[in-house]
């Protein structure tokens, strides 16, 4: 079922400086007003609708610094949808990316309150106090995680296996990945996503440590029985599958941004706080529409015109991290279609292991039946 996500860049301020944030040009000035949000809205809901449902995601710098936005474009966007009988009536949700430092206030929970039942909450959680420290830094370079800690276990409590964090890793983290997974399961999480820095900042001899750590873990919940319970993302099935598909899909094909001036993005990766050398990527503006022709490059994104031969060519392919915004980035030329390859190791690495998982779990199972 397709989805529609509608991104709302709230605000690109926030309270942390993480030392692997790709939002770059974070800054207290680029902040949304309730009158460009709703005029934001009423341009979405001028739109035609091809998909069958949407998904609003606040995001930032760090979103709930503007909880009262967040809850007055909420409301904004139900009124809408009801007095128009749109087709997203009752067939939408409210998605926030957090760092989770004021997740206990009076203002946010009484949002959650209301909206709990669509809402999802990701909150960025690195894992142990040691690693979290390591990257998670307020701008005096002191860690986050103790303040945070508190907020995490109201989080758990609050939406249960819906609470599914986000983890982020770097080179300098790579050594506590498995403790810190093996502590995000001690704290009552059960679906936790893993994500890897797809900026060029990897080591010669990081994929053994990524390897080493994933193993790790793999044996963990195996050893535990945890397997049919426990989700952590490196291990997902379809991860080093060939490619069957031509066509690759960016996340822009189904996703408008909107910054605090009304211009329209497909990522907000192409924005120009996420830049470190590009001029932003423009699609459109609320006031002039989509252009249809700036789209024309996504669309075409396929893997003859964007794989290096061996990318190509590769028999694991499949879930290999990318990007098109940072391809556009890191680009002598300015162009998506110059894919990096900077986690190509890494990805290997998680492979083998994936399938000494999925492996090893076949033959637990089988030998229990005996």
């Amino acid at each position: 079922m397709a989805k529609r996500r509608i991104v709302f860049i709230v605000t690109q301020d926030c309270q942390l400086r993480c030392n692997y944030c790709y939002l770059v040009g974070k800054n207290q000035t680029g902040k949304m007003t309730w009158e460009k949000a709703k005029k934001i809205v009423d341009f979405l809901m001028s739109l035609p609708v091809e998909e069958e449902e949407a998904i609003f995601d606040f995001i930032g710098g760090e979103p709930l610094l503007e909880i009262d936005l967040i809850h007055r474009v909420s409301d904004y966007l139900d009124k809408k949808m009801e007095e128009l009988h749109h087709p997203w009536q009752n067939k939408s949700s409210f998605r926030i990316t957090t760092n989770g430092l004021t997740y206990s206030s009076e203002k946010v929970q009484k949002y959650v309150a209301k909206y709990k039942d669509r809402l999802e909450i990701q909150i960025s959680l690195d894992g142990t106090k040691k690693k979290h420290d390591l990257n998670r830094v307020f701008a005096n370079g002191k860690g986050s995680y103790d303040v945070l800690l508190p907020n995490v276990k109201l989080w758990i409590e609050q939406f249960k296996e819906r609470a599914k964090p986000f983890m982020v890793i770097s080179h300098n983290d790579l050594p506590y990945l498995s403790e810190s997974i093996i502590h995000l399961i001690s704290l009552g999480l059960s679906d936790i996503f893993v994500s890897l820095v797809v900026e060029d900042v990897w080591e010669d001899g990081d994929d053994v440590i990524f390897e080493k750590e994933l193993m790790t873990i793999a044996d963990y919940l195996i050893n535990n029985r945890l397997w049919n319970t426990i989700t952590v993302s490196p291990f997902r099935r379809e991860i080093g599958d060939p490619e069957t598909n031509s066509h690759i899909y960016p996340c822009g094909n189904l996703m408008y941004v909107f910054d605090a001036d009304g211009n329209i993005y497909t990522c907000v990766r192409f924005a120009s706080y996420s830049l470190r050398s590009k001029t932003p990527r423009i699609v459109g503006n609320i006031v002039f529409g989509i252009d249809k022709n700036k789209l024309r490059p996504l669309l075409a994104y396929d893997r003859e015109s964007s794989y290096q031969p061996k990318c190509l060519d590769c028999e694991i392919a499949s879930c290999c991290r990318w990007c098109p915004a940072e391809n556009y980035d890191s680009s002598e030329s300015g162009t998506i279609f110059q894919r990096t390859t900077t986690v190509c190791k890494l990805h290997k690495a998680n492979v083998r292991v994936k399938n000494y998982y999925w492996n090893r779990i076949n033959y637990e199972y089988e030998r229990s039946k005996t």
